[in-house]
């Protein structure tokens, strides 16, 4: 996907942050952030790939909402995919700092 289909996907979901997906694995998060960093006249031939965080801070589903949000202020982030315990790369969904404070 390039970065002007991310533009548009973000406009009009108003999310900002998503996970990349390679062959159903995680690979890695791409959030607006990312997407402003590069100049707008490149977007429509850049990959979201080139510009996603590759390491990705994650949480498991069995630890504590007060885990991800400490995650989330010490990465100075606002998202955090949650993935499977046995496997760190299956994704199972993302929670916010407003999940965590609506919780």
């Amino acid at each position: 996907m390039t970065l002007r289909k991310l533009r548009e996907l973000i406009f009009s979901s108003n999310l900002n942050g998503f996970p990349v997906v390679e062959d159903g694995r995680l690979a890695g998060i791409v959030t607006f952030d990312d997407l402003r960093k590069m100049p707008i006249a490149d977007q429509d031939k850049t990959l979201v790939g080139d510009v996603a965080v590759k390491e990705v801070v994650a949480v498991r589903p069995d630890q504590s909402s007060k885990y991800a949000m400490d995650l989330m202020y010490l990465n100075k982030i606002g998202r955090l995919p949650v993935v499977s315990g046995d496997d760190p790369k299956k994704l199972l969904g993302i929670i916010t700092r407003t999940d965590v404070i609506r919780a």
